[in-house]
């Protein structure tokens, strides 16, 4: 029987059991949690953070007891906790031996976790498969060598800004994590082509890939990676040094690609003529940034990604007449932004509402022919959509301010 279905069994047949402490003076009925069933308790417990948990453990011998339970600690998400130490995390990581995710974060100023405390962390975590190391500046090759040594079932890998971390350490992860499965190595800058040859070499499981703000990355790179990771279904390659050229490796070798992100890489309209060709099961594609591409490209996009629901069109060259194509057939698209195009006006933004039954997004931040009167009665048109702009993002923040005032 599921936990789930144990805690509403229990809440149903003894309902009338419940033990309640009544106070001198006081009315308020307290419920006894230390007469629950042990696994009701914990799953209770599951619900609660890592430092909340440590707090428990103060009330009585019994919530002590039940708070340190293994399987309390297998996940552990650190990342609110800029400032763990060493020691902290040993103790942390210490209750289960069978931690399976493990997610930290420092802050510049407050780099205190080490090289050999990590390290020593990740000797005892040997049936990690989820791991975040995410701005940890003063992280050497030492902690992924590590990684690669002890962690054989690792899936899921985040070094996010990490700047310390470079191709060495990341050869050692693609050689010993053979089920890697995830990899995210945004703004990683000391990172270059070596990293997908390697992981193209042997992470043959591998499904996602960011790499953001990379300009070491070039198509050779992303050749060597799609040569060797024909699972892909994710690839996300903003901002790195690549060029047209890459769009016809990813045509070549990844056609079961669901999701890709090519902002800022210089396309032209007849490189986007090669992914439609070819790429049928995309949902989302992200161009932003991209800044040669006309209604050429959205034309053959909306005719041709029938199955797309994120389309992102920042700062391009589109027109009302690429947004009246989509309108025609862009049955599927929940979230389109075509923020900063000029040539759009508040005709083809009505048109594209209109004509797409499913979108619940549109950006039109920085389109200057469309008035704000004019989104005001298109949002009054639409409700169910939000349209971006200047204005109403302005206004969403300000409700989202007060929301979180009233409720502190």
């Amino acid at each position: 029987m599921q936990e789930e279905e144990i805690v509403s069994k229990f809440s149903a047949e003894h309902d009338q059991k419940m033990r309640i402490s009544h106070y001198e003076n006081d009315e308020t009925e307290l419920f006894d949690f230390s007469q629950l069933p042990w696994v009701v308790f914990l799953t209770i417990l599951k619900f609660f953070k890592t430092d909340e948990l440590c707090r428990l453990c103060l009330v009585n011998k019994h919530w002590k007891k039940a708070c340190l339970d293994p399987s309390l600690w297998r996940n552990l998400d650190l990342i609110k906790y800029h400032s763990i130490s060493d020691d902290d995390l040993i103790r942390l990581t210490s209750y289960s031996n069978n931690v399976a995710k493990l997610k930290i974060s420092q802050y510049v100023d407050a780099c205190i976790l080490t090289d050999s405390g990590l390290s020593y962390v990740l000797q005892q975590c040997l049936s990690l498969v989820e791991c975040s190391i995410v701005h940890c500046r003063e992280l050497s090759d030492n902690v992924l060598a590590t990684l690669g040594e002890c962690c054989h079932f690792l899936k899921k890998l985040d070094i996010t800004l990490s700047l310390s971390f470079t191709d060495e350490g990341m050869k050692k992860v693609s050689e010993g994590c053979p089920e890697l499965e995830e990899i995210v190595i945004d703004q990683c800058a000391r990172l270059t082509n070596e990293t997908l040859v390697h992981l193209g070499r042997h992470s043959r499981m591998l499904k996602y890939i960011s790499a953001t703000s990379i300009t070491n990355i070039t198509d050779h790179g992303v050749l060597a990676l799609l040569q060797g990771c024909r699972k892909l279904e994710t690839l996300r390659l903003p901002l790195c040094g690549l060029s047209g050229q890459s769009t016809r490796h990813i045509v070549q070798h990844c056609a079961d690609i669901a999701y890709l992100d090519l902002r800022g890489v210089m396309l032209e309209d007849s490189h986007i003529h090669n992914l439609v060709m070819s790429l049928t099961r995309i949902e989302t594609l992200n161009l932003g940034l991209c800044y040669n591409l006309t209604d050429v490209s959205v034309i053959k996009i909306a005719k041709s990604f029938r199955k797309i629901k994120h389309l992102f069109l920042v700062n391009t060259k589109v027109t009302d007449e690429g947004l009246f194509h989509l309108s025609a057939h862009g049955k599927t698209l929940v979230h389109l932004d075509i923020s900063w195009c000029q040539g759009v006006t508040e005709v083809g933004a009505g048109k594209v509402l209109s004509g797409c039954p499913e979108l619940k997004h549109l950006g039109l931040f920085r389109c200057d022919k469309v008035s704000e009167s004019a989104v005001t009665e298109l949002s009054l048109q639409f409700p169910h959509v939000f349209i971006s702009t200047l204005q109403t993002e302005m206004k969403k923040s300000r409700r989202m301010n007060n929301t979180q005032q009233d409720s502190s």
